[in-house]
């Protein structure tokens, strides 16, 4: 096991030897931490860039080390010995100023293990316990800002992942992953404040590794014989690098995790271990393991390669790379932009044309109230109809004419009237 502890321009490997657990600054000479220890410890680094180390001795002591500055300091927690307790699974986590430790203690006699956990810079440590019963073979501790959580699958239902949220002093267990067919491996880590995943299937006789997180599933890989694999998040992209059959394999997403590309082989292949990745600094990178490639220093997978912020305290920021990332994420930005722009002009638009359909509406509905409704005439009583009396007529009634009614009549007719022919001669 491997613990890579990083702070400022200081990146530490924390590992056990046969000498003993050592810490070894990268490039730099290694320094004795604990002799005669078993392969139970764990480790962490704080905001201070101070080293903290829970080990267990051969003697079944449970040793708390400090490291710093070449400063080490020792302090016996408790041990075995006396107990019918075999204490294992060690995790520490420096979480909000606590440095909290989580671990395992099987009951020699009851034949059970037990979840356990103690803050141990607290002013009064005590050991609570989290689980009876506890039947995982082993669990995962990672933390956002706010909570820790331990992922773990219990030995009896193999088709679970089952995650315990531990936030202000309160359990929550919940269920965050059941499957139809056994999970033969799985991953986490915290990206953007939430959990991330990577697990194993057979399906069909075919492996099937699987990335889950709050957009869904996605498809990785089929890998034939899967050793381990990581997931993290660095250059505004999330990157999932695997073994398969001995060859490192990198696979890259764009888009939150909704889709990635083909995997292809990483450019570093060769002394390669697998670590848990601890860093105070602020850095832009979300991981919980990682691969790494150690000889006489130390290369990260993925981020050695683009490396533009400087985790690799013998390497020089990539600064060409890093210009080129920001040329691209500011074309992005401006693509972006535009299509807001775009959106909003046609959303604009489209809020005009609703408006003039509604004032159209509402002054058709207006018409529609003033117009009156047609009327049918009132039947009134009335004298009976006369016609006008044509003075002319021949068929007028004849009565007595004065002189000038005489004259005007003859006037007339007078375009009528027959001429008398000439008299005879």
């Amino acid at each position: 096991m491997f613990f890579l502890c990083h702070w400022e321009n200081l990146l530490i490997k924390i590992e056990k030897t046969k000498q003993g657990l050592i810490a070894q600054n990268c490039g730099g000479k290694s320094i004795s931490l604990l002799n005669n220890v078993t392969d139970e410890f764990c480790a962490t680094i704080d905001i201070n860039g101070m080293i903290h180390i829970i080990a267990k001795n051969l003697k079944g002591q449970i040793i708390y080390i400090t490291y710093k500055n070449s400063t080490i300091k020792r302090i016996l927690l408790f041990e075995e010995l006396g107990s019918p307790f075999i204490f294992e699974n060690f995790h520490i986590i420096s979480h909000n100023n606590s440095l909290n430790f989580f671990y395992t203690a099987y009951d020699n006699i009851s034949n059970t293990k037990t979840l356990l956990y103690q803050v141990i810079n607290a002013a009064h440590p005590t050991v609570e316990t989290i689980i009876t019963n506890f039947t995982a073979p082993k669990f995962i501790c990672i933390a956002n800002n706010n909570s820790i959580f331990i992922l773990f699958q219990p030995e009896q239902n193999s088709t679970e992942i089952q995650c315990l949220t531990l936030s202000l002093s309160k359990l929550k267990l919940d269920v965050i992953i059941s499957a139809k067919i056994p999970i033969l491996y799985y991953n986490a880590t915290i990206i953007n404040d939430e959990i991330h995943l990577l697990y194993l299937q057979n399906m069909y006789g075919q492996n099937q590794l699987i990335y889950k997180s709050s957009a869904g599933e996605t498809p990785i890989a089929t890998p034939l014989r899967l050793e381990n694999a990581s997931l993290l998040k660095f250059a505004d992209s999330i990157w999932v690098n695997f073994v398969d059959n001995n060859i490192l394999y990198t696979a890259l997403s764009f888009d939150e995790a909704k889709s990635f590309s083909t995997p292809a082989k990483s450019s570093i292949q060769t002394n390669l271990i697998f670590a848990k990745f601890i860093s105070s600094s602020q850095a832009s990178i979300e991981v919980n393991q990682l691969f790494a490639q150690v000889t006489s220093t130390i290369r990260l997978a993925t981020i050695a390669s683009i490396d533009t912020i400087g985790m690799h305290p013998d390497l020089k920021p990539n600064i060409e790379l890093e210009m080129l990332l920001e040329s691209v994420k500011l074309r992005q930005n401006q693509q972006i932009s535009q299509l807001q722009q775009q959106v909003n002009f046609q959303a604009q638009q489209i809020a005009q044309f609703q408006q003039v359909q509604k004032q159209q509406q509402q002054l058709q509905k207006s018409k529609q109230k003033i117009q009156p409704y047609p009327q049918h005439p009132q039947m009134t009583k009335s004298s009976p109809f006369v016609a006008k009396e044509d003075f002319y007529s021949p068929n007028s009634p004849k009565k007595p004419m004065s002189v000038k009614e005489a004259a005007d009549a003859f006037m007339h007719n007078f375009n009528t009237f027959d001429a008398p022919m000439n008299h005879p001669k």
